[in-house]
């Protein structure tokens, strides 16, 4: 009997383990788009893309060459001022991920800012959708509102509003606060450091990635629209 049994315990063990294995050899793979990928959360979210199992392909879209990361990298060279001579990159991206942005310094000007983070950004969302795109995850920041005063949380806003207005099947908006871009801080945040807690970016990029994936998964448990200001490790929802 106790043969029986420890046989029984063997087989059923055998047999647990075989069906993990079919589980994950029949995990869905998807393709993705990455706009903003050399950016401070756009890095990191280049990577855990390519380190995953479940992406097949990862494009990414750059205003100039660059080499691709690993084989399944593929990044194309496009003009932010004429992306509908790029309709090709966006086609079949199941998940597009934007982390495009600047800032007003950066930018040089009020309305070179808005250029970058609303033009640009909702131009890039209305060719994913009409390339196919299921899935559209993208970073605002903390305390976006279209009503704000300030030109930053007012551009972010109404980025989000837009976004909404377009109908994709699901998106996912991260509002982060202040980030830890490593040496990468800019001034404002290294002096900001001193009195709240900052969200390493390899964080906010790790919950982009599961998002993706639950909305494969578990397409029943994402929302239409989900937003997210917090950035555990183990973020689920």
């Amino acid at each position: 009997v106790r043969e029986q049994s420890l046989f029984v315990r063997k087989m059923s063990s055998s047999g647990a383990a075989s069906s993990q294995s079919a589980a994950a050899a029949a995990a869905e793979t998807f393709n993705a788009l990455v706009v903003g990928a050399t950016g401070a959360i756009g890095i990191p979210l280049l990577q855990q893309l390519l380190d995953s199992e479940r992406v097949s392909v990862v494009s990414s879209i750059h205003r100039r060459e660059i080499d691709p990361k690993s084989d399944k990298h593929k990044p194309v060279k496009v003009d932010f001022e004429n992306l509908d001579a790029s309709d090709a990159v966006f086609k079949n991206q199941r998940v597009v991920f934007c982390t495009l942005g600047t800032t007003r310094r950066d930018a040089g000007s009020a309305a070179a800012f808005r250029r970058v983070d609303y033009d640009y950004v909702v131009k890039c969302a209305e060719k994913s959708l009409e390339g196919g795109t299921e899935h559209f995850i993208i970073v605002t920041a903390q305390g976006s509102s279209s009503s704000s005063w300030l030109l930053y949380p007012k551009t972010k806003g109404q980025v989000e509003d837009k976004l909404k207005s377009l109908g994709f099947k699901r998106l996912s908006i991260m509002q982060p606060g202040l980030l830890d871009r490593g040496d990468k801080l800019r001034t404002v945040e290294k002096f900001a450091k001193f009195f709240v807690s900052a969200t390493p970016v390899a964080d906010v990029a790790r919950v982009m990635v599961q998002r993706a994936i639950a909305g494969i998964d578990t397409p029943d448990k994402v929302s239409n629209v989900e937003t997210f200001g917090k950035f555990p490790r183990d973020q689920q929802k």
